[in-house]
């Protein structure tokens, strides 16, 4: 009998972020196919803790940054001798790759970009968004995959850089639909949970990538034309300018920000629009999800996924980037057209996570499993 296979996630922590919960979704998935899997983070801190599957090993590096965590990661490689190795986030891809070149091992590396690379690249910030292009091209070829979240995305990472195009892999991210259905079911707050104003929801990290000074530019057009509520849940570094923008609006009460929300669905299934009005994106979890929770969905018709996940707008309006007036319109619109539930359920099954564990597999340890079944 064959040993047991073993697949390590490599994360930075588990705060909540889409990548952790994609990271989660698959690990699910894993141990249910009889994988061990090793949640391998940088520093073991977060709300997703715990949310980690019982039969997860949770190994912690107890490092400050991802780059001090490379001897502990090498440690790690030499001692558990995985099979494979998955990463998400270049920077955490960048220590992966560093890492098993250093340890003298040779579990089989995938790694992963979760947005268009081009996009990222005209919108950096952070230091290993502004070098992107540096690391994938120095170290992504010492990777056995690259895995992207979308076709766009993979289509651009093939053109801008010197990757090997069959190394890169399009997979969409794992949507556990039927849990989300059960979880859109529990209770929101008391104080949220019988309002009868048309509730407008946006979900995601308070970034510039989710360009929220365009929804609630759109949100100030709409309301003075209807009567309508904009809750925001998430959290990030554009909190401040995000407030101070909220207050110069002229409806300022009627828009919140709810701060990091463990359970986002019931909010989503009881929302009338959830809207997207992200500047670029990799894969959209979060509007798979509202979907599976029978939203309403207006979306900005952004780089790289939501023209993929809507079918070009049938499953959901699209609006261009940063179009306010049009933004504005959109919703409007769909607050007065509802799409059934029934039918945003159905797309959002099309992401299910059973294909995209299955999709992973194949990728990760092509030797023990052959179209997501197991040899014997």
């Amino acid at each position: 009998m064959e040993k047991q296979p073993r697949i390590a996630m490599l994360l930075s922590s588990l705060e909540v972020g889409g990548t952790q919960r994609v990271m989660l979704n698959l690990m699910d998935g894993f141990v249910k196919k009889g994988i061990a899997v090793d949640a391998v983070v940088v520093k073991a801190k977060g709300l997703f803790l715990e949310k980690l599957p019982d039969q997860v090993n949770l190994v912690d590096l107890s490092a400050k940054r991802a780059l001090s965590s490379i001897p502990a990661l090498i440690k790690y490689l030499r001692s558990y001798r995985p099979d494979a190795v998955f990463s998400g986030l270049t920077h955490i891809n960048t220590v992966a790759i560093i890492s098993r070149l250093l340890s003298n091992t040779s579990p089989r590396l995938v790694v992963s970009e979760r947005s268009n690379l081009t996009q990222k690249r005209q919108h950096a910030v952070r230091f290993w968004d502004k070098h992107a292009d540096f690391f994938i091209n120095i170290l992504y070829p010492l990777a056995d995959a690259v895995v992207t979240v979308s076709r766009d995305a993979a289509t651009d990472i093939i053109k801008t850089t010197n990757l090997d195009p069959k190394k890169v892999v399009m997979i969409y991210n794992p949507v556990p639909v039927d849990a989300i259905r059960k979880l859109s079911l529990l209770k929101i707050s008391p104080q949220f949970e019988n309002i009868s104003t048309p509730l407008i929801l946006a979900v995601g990290r308070l970034s510039p990538a989710k360009d929220y000074p365009t929804l609630i530019k759109a949100f100030t057009i709409l309301r003075e034309r209807v009567k309508a509520l904009l809750m925001i849940i998430g959290e990030g570094e554009e909190r401040s300018s995000i407030e101070k923008l909220i207050m110069s609006s002229p409806y300022s009460e009627d828009i919140r920000l709810l701060g990091e929300v463990e359970n986002p669905y019931p909010y989503m299934a009881r929302s009338n629009v959830f809207v997207l009005s992200s500047a670029w994106e990799g894969f959209v979890n979060v509007l798979v999800e509202a979907l599976a929770c029978g939203a309403t969905v207006v979306a900005s018709d952004c780089p790289s996924s939501p023209k993929e996940i809507l079918d070009n707008g049938k499953f959901g309006r699209l609006v261009p980037v940063g179009d306010a007036p049009a933004f504005a319109d959109a919703i409007e619109y769909a607050l007065n057209n509802p799409s059934p539930a029934e039918q945003s359920i159905a797309r959002a099954r099309v992401f299910s996570e059973e294909e995209a564990v299955n999709n992973y597999l194949k990728v990760l340890l092509p030797n023990y499993f052959v179209s997501g079944e197991e040899h014997k």
